[in-house]
């Protein structure tokens, strides 16, 4: 409620539509409710569209928290200094402002005449986008700044609307983020001993669930198989839901093309759904090489899956066994390891594998969380380095937890290039 009444308080135009800004703010706390009772119980089943709806609730609330942020952390900047929240150009950051505004709105009507036409003539860079992003990241630092008794009475209205596109953009690049098919993020790594060069798709944190469900898996197979790949291979967070919700669209990941097969390790989430059950179904549905504290020998280089750190809390043979995985290593070949949580790295000798694939972070989904991924992991996100032998590549996953958003932490389908060295 902080975060609301600060910024009610600081714009002028929504005193103008009184007691209806009240009904928005109400209408955004409980749709988040209704979306966190949705998404954490068995009972409630909504559809799809619903489900997305509610989730969206969360991106503007996210962009509002930080806008407010920014105000506050400048006034006690401003204060700390001795000087008054004053700019000694107000004029010249309203105009920079206003221009950003243009570029926004123009931008906004190009995204609305594709998404009706399904088409456009219009091709946006995706580098010039980020440049407009930080531009208009800008713009709101220039709001802050701007000193509204500077500024003519008759401009107030304009000055609240430019932060309403603001908070309305954001809020759209944060959930597009989150439900769009992820991008290609190609990767290269040198193998000692890899006889041939192999290309591989990486696949992390789909989580499919009411919100990421058979029209996105359809989109990251097709994207994946334009690659032409020789092996796919997902590491955990695939199910996040009650398995019998999959049955009906599950076996699609058959549809996966490649040259060695899809193989797969578990993550904390299908211990959260019941382990067996997602397993069974996995087993039952698809033709996946599923990795369970086992490896295979599959030609160029040997493949191995490591049972995810979640699995220590049930124990027994749920638990992670690195013996278990190595056992039967074949040793004149290069290997893979595939690890959901990248801090298994950090807890076992890793000697034996020549690259480690892991996920889990989400590359922190939602910014600032990227600081405690790092802390709680020991990684974020890209290439590392273990050992002179031992690399570990931690992708950002394929999909997202919890509220659509994503923000700076782009999802991405990871394509690795292994080179012969």
């Amino acid at each position: 409620m902080y975060v609301y009444k600060k910024l009610l308080q600081k714009m002028v135009l929504l005193q103008y539509v009184g007691g209806l800004a009240g009904f928005m703010v109400l209408g955004l706390f409980i749709a988040q409710l209704v979306f966190l009772f949705a998404s954490t119980s068995s009972r409630l089943h909504l559809g799809t569209s619903i489900y997305k709806i509610l989730s969206l609730s969360y991106a503007p609330t996210y962009v509002l928290f930080g806008i407010t942020l920014l105000f506050e952390c400048l006034n006690i900047a401003l204060a700390l200094i001795g000087k008054p929240h004053k700019s000694h150009s107000p004029y010249l950051f309203f105009l920079y402002t206003y221009g950003i505004v243009c570029i926004l709105i123009f931008l906004l009507f190009i995204g609305i005449y594709k998404a009706i036409f399904k088409a456009s003539q219009f091709n946006l860079d995706i580098s010039l986008l980020d440049y407009v992003n930080v531009l208009a990241f800008a713009a709101l630092v220039s709001l802050a700044l701007i000193n509204k008794q500077e500024i003519k009475n008759q401009f107030y209205p304009l000055f609240d609307l430019a932060f309403l596109v603001l908070v309305i953009y954001f809020s759209a690049i944060i959930a597009h983020n989150a439900l769009e098919i992820p991008a290609i993020k190609k990767v290269q790594v040198e193998i000692p001993g890899l006889k041939q060069d192999l290309k591989i798709a990486m696949l992390t944190d789909m989580h499919l669930d009411p919100n990421l469900h058979e029209k996105f898996l359809n989109g990251i197979i097709k994207k994946v198989n334009a690659q032409k790949v020789d092996m796919v291979v997902i590491v955990g967070d695939l199910v996040d839901t009650n398995p019998k919700n999959l049955e009906g669209y599950i076996s699609k990941l058959d549809d996966l093309k490649s040259t060695y097969g899809t193989f797969y390790a578990v993550g904390n989430h299908e211990y959260y759904h019941g382990l067996s059950s997602v397993l069974n179904l996995l087993k039952t549905h698809t033709h996946m090489k599923i990795l369970f504290n086992s490896s295979v020998d599959m030609g160029p280089l040997n493949i191995a899956g490591l049972a995810d750190l979640a699995g220590l809390r049930w124990g027994g043979e749920y638990a992670p066994s690195l013996p278990k995985t190595t056992k039967h290593l074949n040793k004149d070949k290069p290997s893979i390891l595939l690890t959901h949580e990248p801090r298994a790295a950090l807890i076992y000798d890793l000697k034996d594998f020549d690259l480690v694939l892991s996920g889990h972070t989400h590359g922190g989904q939602v910014f600032p969380f990227m600081f405690l991924a790092k802390w709680r992991q020991g990684f974020i996100h890209g290439l590392y380095s273990l050992s002179p032998k031992t690399k570990i590549y931690v992708s950002s996953g394929v999909g997202f937890w919890g509220p659509a958003m994503r923000a700076f932490a782009k999802s991405e389908i990871v394509i690795l290039n292994l080179k012969r060295k």
